[in-house]
């Protein structure tokens, strides 16, 4: 064997050694710089969402003391101070879904039964004599109807930037995220024929906030629970978002008079 060749093996060996070295060296850095900008992304999302968490909480906040002074008719038949509030939600003959913001728990000062109703709820919902009298007994003065549209347009994340709602996909704990979920639970599902969904929405002193969705009949007061929103919040976030839900309400329902108005 001569000596070239032994030198061109090992020069071979040497060049192809050194090339899965820079190899090896070019994926830890790729590696590297890929976990660095996919953090630098993930903090960014987290940042942007918590920058407009806390703008709109801190609006919310600011608003607080001014619902406390609302009339019952600017809630829309629900008192924030009663920590419950219940509307109707149906399909109408021209298939348009409303919400109608019929019942008034305050009427019947029963809110201890009422809670202690909540807290026993199971597939069959108990005290059905309490609930057909709850049915039979819309008040007078609730006779307009929400469309789910305008409801819809109330939500918190469409109006946020693109950075924002991608974020929102990530970490949906927060408070704007949680408001959403609300709303979308409240549009969904709606009945058609001669039923529709009785929405109630309570929340109480350990900082949990619930929202039931009890499907009834109009023929025979047939009652029966399809679902449950529960969040655990901290701090006055129950009620922030229980006052918003309200306040949204009320808002739609004064863009569907001014829509009615103009026509």
């Amino acid at each position: 064997m001569s000596k070239n060749y032994i030198f061109k093996n090992i020069n071979r060996n040497y060049f192809q050694n050194h090339m899965m070295k820079v190899d090896r060296q070019i994926y830890i850095i790729s590696a590297v710089f890929a976990l660095v900008l996919f953090t630098v992304v993930i903090l960014s999302l987290y940042s942007s969402i918590n920058a407009a968490d806390r703008a709109y909480t801190n609006f919310s906040g600011l608003i607080d003391d001014q619902l406390m002074e609302f009339s019952e008719s600017d809630f829309v038949e629900g008192r924030v101070n009663s920590k419950f509030c219940s509307f109707m939600s149906m399909k109408l003959a021209n298939n348009d879904n409303t919400i109608s913001l019929m019942y008034d728990f305050c009427d019947f000062k029963c809110e201890d039964e009422l809670e202690n109703w909540l807290k026993n709820i199971s597939g069959e919902p108990q005290y059905k004599k309490f609930f057909e009298a709850f049915l039979k007994r819309p008040s007078d003065e609730s006779k307009e109807e929400i469309p789910h549209d305008n409801l819809k347009q109330q939500k918190v994340l469409p109006q946020q930037t693109f950075w924002v709602r991608t974020a929102s996909k990530l970490f949906r704990n927060f408070t704007i995220c949680k408001i959403d979920r609300v709303i979308d639970f409240v549009l969904r599902d709606t009945p058609s024929s001669e039923r529709f969904n009785v929405i109630i929405m309570n929340y109480n002193d350990e900082k949990q906030y619930n929202v039931f969705k009890i499907q009834a009949s109009s023929n025979n007061y047939e009652l029966k629970l399809i679902d449950t929103l529960k969040l655990k919040l901290e701090g006055r976030d129950a009620f922030m978002i229980y006052s918003d839900i309200l306040l949204k309400l009320a808002l739609a329902a004064k863009s569907e008079e001014k829509q009615v108005q103009s026509e």
